[in-house]
């Protein structure tokens, strides 16, 4: 079946030019994922990992080439250029359709953005001359001038970046084994891909779930099925080679870089709780800390039976403690401030001066602590 075949019967005409090739989806896919990408996470994937980062990219590479075997029998079913959009809406609903392509256009919108702000910020630091607003309005330009042109000036530019980072990444690597060759970090070992010692699955995808981050983009290749000179088979094809090749570069370079890495098990020793574990003080006991010791009041500041504060008339003796829900014995000085209720005699007596007792009943004598 041809591709103009199969588009015809969900009621559109091929209006867009079929012009790329097997080689081109596949450098799209890999300027989606940057073949440098480890570099910015290398740190936390290896200590996350337990000073095995090559065993993450692996299980990593693995897991996503089952969803890219996925994307590909999806597009093969809805061979259209709306790649999600399209598999949710038609495969489940059209509003979870609509949710789903608003999703991926936020994704598709935002992540330029962020990176635009991120590249202007670095240029910043290399030439401060000119400022970050500058910087980001001249990608904005050039990146809106390239996609104006069309998909063939955004394939020649792929190209081309994509060759400035194998050349970045090149140099790493030439530069990381002649260093290994110099006596430099370690021996070249199987540490990086497995270390008995640290080894455990859960530490294993849990470092996984940080370096997959270094393979999204592959599945931006599904937008191109419709201008794919090939259709939904080249397109299935261009995501799983791009996977692979992406992830023997990620391996490549976190190889080196860990072999590299100076004193290893010092580093991998340190704690692994993150500081936002750390338990703060509760609300009560910050406002202990912050309010004054307040004097114990002597038994004419006591209030009246009247005053919402004036204690029980109970004839009873009762402890107030400070700090502390258990009662003090009389006279006891060590550790909690005390500080009595009074207490009152039988119905006659004359009544006490101060301490709160109701008409009839007479304070008995205490004692501030």
């Amino acid at each position: 079946m041809q591709p103009q075949e199969s588009i015809e019967r969900f009621g559109y005409r091929q209006e867009l030019r079929r012009g790329i090739g097997l080689a081109d989806l596949v450098f799209y896919g890999l300027i989606f994922m940057v073949p440098i990408a480890p570099f910015a996470i290398f740190g936390s994937v290896y200590f996350t990992s337990g000073g095995m980062p090559v065993l993450t990219y692996l299980v990593g590479m693995v897991a996503l080439l089952f969803t890219a075997a996925s994307y590909a029998q999806m597009v093969r079913a809805f061979p259209l250029s709306g790649s999600v959009y399209n598999y949710a809406g038609r495969g489940v609903s059209a509003p979870v359709g609509f949710m789903t392509g608003w999703a991926i256009l936020l994704d598709y919108v935002l992540a330029p953005c962020l990176l635009y702000l991120v590249a202007s910020i670095a240029m910043h630091s290399t030439v401060p001359q000119i400022p970050v607003w500058l910087w980001l309005l001249a990608f904005v330009a050039v990146n809106t001038v390239i996609n104006l042109r069309g998909i063939r000036m955004t394939m020649t530019l792929t190209k081309v970046m994509i060759a400035a980072e194998l050349a970045v990444l090149a140099l790493f690597l030439v530069i990381g084994v002649w260093a290994l060759l110099e006596g430099r970090g370690r021996e070249f070992s199987f540490a990086p891909l497995f270390n008995p010692e640290t080894f455990s699955w859960p530490v294993v995808f849990g470092a996984v779930s940080i370096a997959v981050l270094s393979f999204l983009g592959f599945d931006g290749i599904s937008m191109l099925v419709e201008e794919s000179t090939g259709g939904s088979a080249q397109v299935g094809r261009a995501m799983r080679l791009a996977l692979i090749l992406a992830g023997v570069l990620f391996v490549a370079q976190v190889w080196v870089a860990a072999l590299l890495v100076p004193n290893p098990d010092a580093l991998l020793q340190q704690p692994r709780t993150p500081p936002s574990t750390t338990r703060r003080p509760s609300r009560a006991a910050r406002r202990s800390r912050a309010s004054p010791r307040r004097r114990p009041r002597s038994p004419g500041d006591w209030p009246t039976p009247w005053s919402p504060r004036s204690p029980s008339p109970a004839c009873s003796t009762r402890w107030r403690v400070t700090g502390s829900s258990r009662p003090s014995s009389p006279g006891s000085r060590s550790g909690t401030r005390c500080r009595p209720t009074p207490s009152c005699s039988s119905p006659g007596s004359p009544s006490g001066s101060g301490y709160g007792c109701p008409p009839g009943r007479t304070a008995s004598a205490c004692s501030a602590v």
